[in-house]
């Protein structure tokens, strides 16, 4: 600003603060022409020795106490304290003046410069101004609960963490979230913000205890942190305006980013909490500016981060960089400038101490603990090491057949495009049967595309998190999925995972993962509910790619021009393969169903423990079958001589390599540290040729589902997935005990209101409806649910399903007005959420016709009915479970309409109605034994149904005769 320019502005009709505030096109600037005017004042004050010096803002001579208000807020947004404790007592000063030092709006003031003074570092003064005006507060009528006195309280818990009296501070704000939730709802604003001073506190707390030495009270309360901190995040995400600083760019939502990151650091998770803090700290520079202080608030738990990694020379020049801003903002003398400035020291103390590792890749490369990752001479190979391996053992780890690598690569329509989408930072899933290629392909378009990256593999599931850990540390790398329905969802790959790796694009990070396609259409399927979300937020950044069997003339000219020759027919099945031929898949399968019928012993017994395999594969397990699992299992499969010379013969047919491959092939698991073959693996083409050919009545068998149950080593994922199975089939007893299982599992290991534990919960809980037990079925779902709107917030999918859940419940127990009440409430969010013709918002229509028809409503529910049958039938197909399942319910509203219309003397009318209800039932009856199967519950209470209404369609036949003239 020139001398013209100010002036100018001290010229000015208002004074400078209120030109300041005229003149600002945004905040920021309004900051920076009002500080100016500060620096100025105090210059020409101290020259002219006309006011006291520099500590004065002369500027807020000129200032109403509005302007003062509206000035300190703006300074306190934008980072300057000190202008922001100077306006807002200002406006203290002129609101006493004016109004009185008791008046609401003096108070207010009061309470904003109480907070300047935390934000300056003030503790002690700003802990003394809060509880003086919070007692002048409490003493108006309505006082507790006024928004003005919890804001006051919320700000004393905070001053109360700062002063390390954690155990108030988190008592204040657990007294203060009770009320805001009472008085504004749990997901205002101002109720978030209380939410996660609680969790700071919480965070506190642990870090005291730890101190102490109580390392699983410090765990518990670490856990609970985090846990409010995302949920804190999820709903600021949701709720906050998106665009021009919204949404995943507000100011609250990077706090609740920032605060995320360092709950993560507490519980272990150091490279998911550098992601976390790394993104909220570009997002603060983009919208706050490099010198905010919460951007340096952001540069220091980076810091704090990186040093828990061994990365010093980071964390150095990260701890360097909150130190200088903070010292040239806020001040040496500054609480948190003296603390970066002993974080500094200490990095810089390692740093000559020689206890820095060379950081990054190397590193990375090197860490021997972590478990079960593709290795090659002992380290993490890059994609170059691996394009003349031929070690069988490896190449099978990757997910290559050999026979398949004994040939040179034939170009796939899909190169080109798949090679494209490698160029950034990535994440692509390729489809298709297990003869397609498609793992082949991926390996080669990678080797090309990225041949310097580090190849980074688990092996199993549980080394899915210490792989992207790892990958995160990696500037370039390839998370390699070859299994992604075994490695992906509820512990394994999971959302936050996909967005630590590839949302940064200043690194080159690729995950690649490759899945059958049945598999596919089970990882994406509805009915497993939470697990359903949980992976669809998984699959929102993936390209996904199709890849077919048969292959297309240009393929097969690509293979004619690598100098191969295409294979007689009979060698081939009738989709064709060129890969499948290399295996030796068809013929496998072949033999496999002979050796089922055969009259020789060892066949017949090896290809029952070949069945047994495949179908453990088939019910949800992950890892591979154990060997001592097959043996307690087969005998459901063909009858077996308990001796050991059968066995062994048995075993040698099923694992002798025949075709180029074998149908077993003995492992050791994925964490063996001894190297014994205790798993099995299965040929993956004889899992999906049989999915492709089997009938409704070739389930896997109730009895080997809960024999996998049993094993100590199924996972909770892998019960979720098996209940699933058994519910589809019917088999509720078995789905409970398996939705019991992943429940207790995720508890001990999660905690009880961890998002997974209630997701089993919830399954469990509708097991229990599903089963009779209707009375803990309600209490199950009433905690379930009132958790989860506690975790998740209330328009969460989970938080819907488990309230449409107890609808049903409530329903079943005869109450349905409360029942009707409860689904119209899912209804109208999943309607403003999903849209009206999502698969999700048509069963809480459904649900509300159930309930409509129990009500007497007939007209409703039936229109209602008709409208989802409608969609369903040609989204779904008339075949589909969901659409039988509306079908049911119009007949079996129809026959209650018919009935009554019975009982009203309306003989003919009925014997119409219930005709059409009997022609339904009828169809529905057929097409489910054919779907489901002839036992499925379903099927069954379908043709009880239909034979009841036969019979009533009797009984009005003679009624109707006889009354005739």
């Amino acid at each position: 600003m020139s001398d013209d320019d100010w002036a100018s502005a001290t010229s000015s009709e208002h004074g400078p603060a209120a030109l300041t505030l005229s003149i600002a096109q945004d905040g920021r600037e309004a900051v920076e022409v009002f500080s100016y005017l500060v620096d100025e004042y105090a210059r020409i004050a101290t020259q002219a020795e006309q006011v006291p010096g520099p500590t004065l803002t002369g500027a807020l001579l000129y200032a109403t106490a509005t302007e003062a208000m509206r000035l300190g807020q703006t300074a306190r947004d934008y980072g300057r304290y000190d202008i922001a404790l100077a306006a807002f007592t200002r406006a203290v000063d002129l609101r006493e003046q004016e109004l009185g030092p008791d008046h609401p709006d003096t108070l207010v003031s009061r309470n904003k410069a109480a907070r300047a003074m935390r934000l300056h570092g003030l503790y002690l003064e700003a802990e003394a101004e809060h509880r003086e005006v919070m007692e002048l507060q409490l003493r108006k009528p309505g006082g507790a609960t006024n928004p003005d006195t919890l804001t006051s309280r919320d700000n004393l818990a905070r001053v109360l963490r700062l002063l390390n009296r954690p155990d108030q501070a988190e008592a204040e704000h657990r007294k203060v979230l009770q009320l805001r939730i009472q008085v504004l709802g749990a997901q205002h604003p101002d109720t978030l913000t209380t939410r996660s001073g609680r969790a700071r506190a919480l965070l506190k707390q642990g870090d005291d205890l730890r101190a102490r030495g109580n390392q699983q009270g410090a765990a518990e309360h670490y856990r609970e942190a985090e846990r409010e901190h995302r949920a804190v995040l999820a709903a600021r995400m949701r709720l906050l305006p998106h665009g021009n600083g919204g949404g995943e760019d507000h100011p609250d939502t990077l706090s609740s980013r920032n605060d995320l990151g360092r709950a993560l650091l507490a519980v272990g998770r150091a490279a998911e909490a550098e992601f976390e803090c790394r993104t909220a700290l570009e997002g603060r520079i983009r919208v706050l500016g490099e010198n905010h202080p919460h951007s340096l608030s952001s540069h220091q738990d980076l810091g704090s981060i990186l040093l828990s990694l061994g990365q010093f020379a980071e964390a150095e020049k990260e701890f360097r960089d909150a130190y200088l801003g903070r010292a040239r903002i806020l001040g040496r003398s500054h609480p948190d400038t003296r603390d970066s400035l002993k974080w500094l020291g200490d990095v810089e103390d390692k740093i000559k101490g020689g206890e820095a590792d060379n950081i990054g890749t190397r590193r990375a490369l090197k860490e021997p603990s972590d478990p079960a990752l593709l290795r090659l001479n002992g380290r993490l190979p890059r994609l170059r090491d691996i394009s003349e391996v031929q070690d069988p053992d490896f190449l099978r780890q990757l997910g290559l057949h050999p026979a398949r690598t004994a040939h040179a690569y034939v170009e796939r329509e899909i190169d080109d495009d798949l090679k494209g989408l490698l160029k950034e930072s990535s994440f692509v899933i390729l489809i298709g049967n297990s003869a397609t290629g498609k793992t082949r392909t991926a390996l080669e378009a990678a080797i090309t595309m990225l041949a310097d990256h580090v190849l980074v593999a688990p092996l199993d599931r549980q080394s899915v998190t210490p792989a992207v850990n790892i990958a995160a540390k990696l500037h370039e790398c390839v998370l390699w999925l070859d299994d992604f329905y075994a490695l992906a969802g509820p512990e394994g790959l999971v959302s936050d995972h996909v967005d630590m790796l590839i949302r940064d694009t200043t690194h080159h990070r690729v995950i690649i993962g490759t899945i059958s396609d049945k598999n596919w259409d089970r990882f994406t399927d509805r009915s497993h509910g939470a697990a359903h979300v949980s992976n669809n937020k998984v699959l929102e950044k993936a390209h996904t790619r199709d890849m077919e069997l048969a292959w297309s003339p240009t393929e097969l000219r690509h293979l004619a021009a690598a100098g191969q020759e295409w294979p007689p027919s009979e060698q081939l099945d009738s989709r064709g393969s060129w890969p499948l031929y290399l295996t030796g898949g068809a013929e496998l399968f072949t033999e496999w169903e002979r050796a089922r019928s055969s009259a020789r012993q060892e066949e017949v017994c090896g290809a029952a423990l070949v069945s047994a395999a495949v179908d453990c594969v088939r019910s949800g397990l992950m890892h591979p079958p154990s060997v001592a699992l097959l043996n307690r299992i087969h005998h459901l499969y063909h009858p077996f001589p308990d001796d050991a010379e059968t066995r062994a013969a048995a075993w040698r047919w099923a694992t002798h390599a025949r075709h180029a491959t074998a149908a077993l092939s003995l492992r050791p698991a994925a964490s063996s540290e001894r190297g014994d073959t205790t798993h099995v693996e299965v040929f993956s083409y004889l899992i999906d040729e049989y999915e492709r050919r089997a009938t409704v009545e070739e389930q896997v068998p109730a009895a080997v589902l809960e024999a996998i149950l049993a094993e100590p080593d199924t996972s909770a994922t892998e019960a979720m997935r098996i209940g699933e199975t058994l519910r589809r089939g019917g088999h509720y007893e078995a789905a409970l005990s398996a939705f019991e299982k992943a429940a207790s599992d995720r508890s001990m290991r999660l905690g009880e209101h961890d998002p997974d534990t209630l997701a089993s919960r919830n399954q469990l809980a509708r097991m229990l409806r599903l089963t009779g037990r209707l009375e803990a079925a309600e209490t199950e779902q009433t905690a379930v649910l009132a958790a989860q709107e506690r975790v998740l917030g209330p328009n969460h999918e989970d938080t819907l399903m488990s309230r449409d859940n107890l609808a049903r419940i409530l329903r079943n127990t005869g109450r349905p007005d409360l029942a009707r009440a409860e689904h119209e409430a899912v209804l109208r969010s999943r309607t403003r959420m999903l849209g009206e013709e999502h698969q999700a918002t048509l069963t809480s229509r459904a649900n509300r016709a159930r309930a409509l028809a129990e009500l007497g409503q007939y007209g409703r529910a039936l229109a209602e009915h008709q409208h989802v049958l409608k969609i369903r039938q040609a989204k779904l197909g008339a075949k589909h479970p969901e659409t039988l399942s509306s079908r049911s319910d119009l007949a079996r509203l129809l026959s209650i309409v018919g009935s009554e219309e019975a009982a009203e003397g309306s003989i003919a009318k009925a014997r119409q109605t219930l005709r059409r209800a009997e022609t339904l039932y009828r169809e529905v009856c057929d097409e489910r034994e054919q779907v489901l199967g002839r036992d499925h519950p379903d099927t069954v209470e379908t043709r009880e149904a239909h034979r009841r209404l036969i019979s009533q369609l009797r009984e009005l036949s003679l009624r109707h005769d006889t009354e005739q003239p």
